[in-house]
C-alpha cells in the first residue's frame, strides 16, 4: 500500500499494516478470517477442574525443568500479545480475593513433550498470576473494593487472603496431544479471545516451539534481512517472521530433503491448498529438520543471508516494494518477497554477478 497523504483504506487495515510494515492482504491477516473447516470427531479435549495454586504449581515446574514441563509462558510471545498494564492485572488479583470465578483457560499439550502445556487462551491472566505469586513484581494498584492492600506484594498480603488466590478453583480444557495439527490450529483460531486478533504466525509460533521459532526469530533479527526490508516489516505481530517462513517454505529443496522429510516447495503450491495450511506444515517440517539434521538448517540459514544481500545489492532500500513512480514508497511486498527470494535462491554466484552488472538496466525494465 502505497503511504500517501490521501491514501483511504479501514481504520482496521491500517492499524496492522501500521504494525506490520506490510501490504495488507485478503488472506492471513489476522487468525480470526483464516478458519478452515475440520472434521469434528478428531477434537480431544479433556476438562480438568483446578486450583490456581495447581496452575502456579506447573509454572514453577515449567521454569525448574528447562521448559520441558508445566505451562509455557514465553516472554518473547507475551511480548507480542500485548501485555496487560499493572491495574488489570491487579483488579485479576483482587478478584480472586473477593472469590469472583475466573473465566475458563485452554491449553495444549506440546507434540513433544506431553507434560509441557502450551497457552491458546488465558495467557494474561496466567501472565498475571505469575507476576504476583511467583515472580513477586506486582505491587496492587487502582483495587476497587480493598483499597488497604493498595501497594502491596503477595507476601504482603495476609496469610487467608494468598490461600483464597492459591484455593481459586478453575475449569481448564485440554487439547490432548495427538489432535491434529491443523484441528489445533483452527482450535486456536476459535478459541482466543484476546483484545487483539492474533495473526496466523503468533498461532504458528505458540503451536512450533523450538528449531524453527528460534531461527526465525534469528533471522528476522538478523542485519541482511533488517537491510534488505530497510527495517519496514513490524515485530509486534510477528510480520517479519512470517516473511522468513514464506522465503523457506517456497525455497527449491534438495531431493533428499523431499523424499526424507517431504519438505515442500513452491512447486507443491498450487492455490488449491490453503496458504496457512501450507505455511503450518512448513513450520512442522523445519522444527523436524532442525532436530535430526541442524546441519541443513544451517545450511538453509546461509541460502538465507546469501538471498538477502543479493536483493539488496539488486534493489537497495526498494528491495520487495512496488516501483511507486511518484515520490511516495510502497510498503513492502510479501509476494515480491516471496518471487524475488525464490528466484535468487536459484541464481548461482555467476548469474548473481552479472544482474549486479545489469541492475539499472534491471530496475529500470521493472
Amino acid at each position: 500500500m502505497l503511504q500517501t497523504d490521501d491514501q483511504r483504506f479501514s481504520p482496521f487495515d491500517e492499524a496492522f499494516a501500521t504494525l506490520d510494515g506490510v501490504e495488507t492482504e485478503s488472506e492471513g491477516s489476522t487468525a480470526e478470517n483464516d478458519i478452515q473447516p475440520f472434521d469434528p470427531a478428531k477434537i480431544n479435549i479433556e476438562t480438568r477442574p483446578m486450583t490456581v495454586g495447581q496452575l502456579i504449581a506447573r509454572i514453577r515446574d515449567n521454569e525448574a525443568s528447562d521448559g520441558r514441563e508445566g505451562i509455557l509462558l514465553r516472554p518473547d510471545f507475551q511480548r507480542m500479545a500485548g501485555i496487560w498494564k499493572d491495574e488489570a492485572q491487579s483488579r485479576l488479583i483482587e478478584s480472586m480475593m473477593i472469590r469472583i470465578p475466573l473465566p475458563v483457560f485452554y491449553l495444549s499439550e506440546d507434540n513433544d513433550f506431553s507434560d509441557l502445556w502450551i497457552v491458546i487462551d488465558g495467557l494474561q491472566r496466567l501472565t498475571t498470576i505469575k507476576r504476583f505469586v511467583v515472580e513477586k513484581t506486582l505491587r496492587l494498584k487502582n483495587l476497587e473494593f480493598w483499597k488497604e492492600f493498595e501497594g502491596k506484594t503477595y507476601d504482603e498480603l495476609p496469610r487467608v487472603l494468598q490461600r483464597r488466590i492459591e484455593e481459586t478453583q478453575v475449569i481448564v480444557y485440554l487439547v490432548k496431544k495427538g489432535t491434529p495439527d491443523q484441528v489445533k490450529f483452527n482450535i486456536f483460531n476459535r478459541i482466543n479471545t484476546g483484545g487483539i486478533p492474533l495473526t496466523t504466525q503468533e498461532i504458528r509460533h505458540a503451536l512450533n516451539l523450538g528449531p524453527a521459532t528460534a531461527l526465525l526469530q534469528e533471522l528476522a533479527e538478523s542485519e541482511p534481512f533488517l537491510q534488505a526490508t530497510d527495517r519496514g516489516v513490524g515485530t509486534l505481530r510477528m510480520a517479519d517472521r512470517e516473511c522468513v517462513l514464506r522465503f523457506f517454505a517456497f525455497q527449491s529443496k534438495s531431493a533428499y530433503l523431499r523424499e526424507t522429510y517431504g519438505m515442500r516447495d513452491y512447486t507443491d503450491y498450487s492455490g488449491r491448498d490453503d496458504l496457512d495450511t501450507f505455511l503450518n506444515q512448513h513450520m512442522k517440517q523445519l522444527n523436524i529438520l532442525g532436530k535430526k539434521e541442524p546441519a541443513y538448517l544451517e545450511k538453509m540459514q546461509a541460502q538465507f543471508t546469501r538471498t538477502m544481500q543479493a536483493a539488496y545489492a539488486l534493489f537497495g532500500e526498494e528491495t520487495f516494494r512496488k516501483p511507486s513512480g511518484s515520490g511516495g514508497r510502497y510498503r513492502v511486498s510479501k509476494a515480491l518477497l516471496e518471487v524475488w527470494t525464490v528466484n535468487l535462491d536459484q541464481c548461482t554466484d555467476e548469474d548473481l554477478a552479472q544482474l549486479k552488472a545489469r541492475k539499472k538496466t534491471l530496475r529500470k525494465n521493472l
